[in-house]
């Protein structure tokens, strides 16, 4: 009989559902009771004599004066060492009649990735975080309820929506995708309507067959508090996007007043999250917020204190024109380097004996 380890839970069947991603189940949660609310912990299956696989699941929690968010993750190990893995957030319904304001519907959301086996030390630490972000989420929602002036009133018409403009293409190989939403009337009556251009950049790469995406966000008129602020950009199903730092250029405004424009520069390693929400085709929750203090947990102060909060039409012109764009680069780059290799530009290896 093999011995199991200590410390490693030993399920029966493997912790997948039909689609064969992992999923967190009455066996897991019977077997990590003893565990406690917050724990990472190893499990094994033998799924035939002598073959067994491994994985890992991890609990964590985030308390707040409404509700306390829970995270239960499912990593299985893959062949290239990589992590399988699902999270599931979820939180209980809560309706608070002293204070008439809108209940708290239950709260649940899957994230599925592959993750790197790096990551594996801090996963309860990030499975947490996305507890964090799910609440600052559900609060920049209900700041845009419907009886508050939100998606009900104003998420199809927030000033004028221009459509996807497609410049570029030739011989840089690049082309610039921009939409402006022209004066998005703000929160407070008293302040300046604000004109909000999301501009993305695609370059194909010299050295190799990829495509560079550089993502700004272009607000006029706009007085950056900090030069590092937090960017909140998800769908109002909280499906695609999230909230990613990002780095504010200040540029002055050419008209005659004290009134400053602001560039939001997007890290590369954030480009994707941002446009798999311009991809969906849904309505956006667009906010800036100074992000926690360096020695704090979360990752945005809480409850978020947004410098600028609007939701923003989508829909799926976007995809077209991206996937379009690229497709026209690639197919440029696969041509150049078709012709390199017949005008032999390229050195042969040389055979290693």
């Amino acid at each position: 009989m093999r011995k199991i380890p200590d410390g490693m839970i030993q399920l029966t069947a493997r912790p997948v559902g039909e689609d064969g991603a992992p999923v967190w189940n009455d066996e897991i949660d019977a077997a990590t009771k003893r565990l406690g609310s917050v724990f990472l912990a190893p499990f094994m299956v033998e799924v035939s004599p002598g073959v067994v696989i491994g994985g890992y699941v991890a609990r964590a929690g985030f308390d707040t004066p409404v509700r306390t968010y829970e995270a239960k993750a499912t990593l299985i190990v893959r062949n290239n060492d990589e992590l399988r893995t699902t999270v599931l957030v979820t939180a209980p319904g809560v309706r608070d009649d002293r204070s008439g304001a809108a209940p708290w519907m239950p709260y649940s959301h899957e994230y599925k990735a592959s993750l790197p086996k790096i990551h594996l030390d801090n996963m309860v630490h990030t499975i947490r975080g996305l507890c964090e972000q799910s609440h600052a989420k559900e609060l920049l929602m209900r700041d845009q309820s419907p009886t508050e002036g939100g998606p009900a009133s104003n998420s199809k018409g927030v000033g004028a929506v221009s459509n996807w403009q497609v410049e570029g293409g030739g011989l840089l190989l690049q082309y610039k995708l921009t939409r402006t939403y022209d004066r998005v009337p703000a929160k407070h009556p008293n302040d300046p309507a604000t004109t909000i251009s999301i501009r993305l950049t695609l370059t194909g790469a010299s050295d190799n067959n990829s495509i560079d995406r550089v993502l700004r966000i272009h607000l006029r008129p706009f007085r950056a508090p900090k030069e590092t602020l937090v960017m909140a950009l998800f769908t109002t199903d909280q499906a695609f996007g999230g909230f990613v730092e990002v780095h504010a250029l200040p540029v002055p405004s050419n008209a005659p007043r004290d009134l400053l424009d602001a560039v939001l520069c997007v890290h590369k390693d954030d480009v994707t999250k941002c446009l798999r929400a311009l991809s969906s085709g849904g309505d956006l929750i667009f906010a800036l917020m100074s992000p926690a203090k360096p020695d704090a947990e979360p990752f945005v102060e809480l409850p978020p204190k947004s410098a600028l909060t609007f939701v923003l039409s989508n829909d799926l012109e976007f995809k077209l024109r991206h996937d379009h764009a690229s497709s026209l680069i690639e197919k440029s780059q696969d041509a150049t380097r078709a012709r390199h290799l017949r005008e032999g530009w390229y050195r042969r290896r040389p055979v290693i004996e």
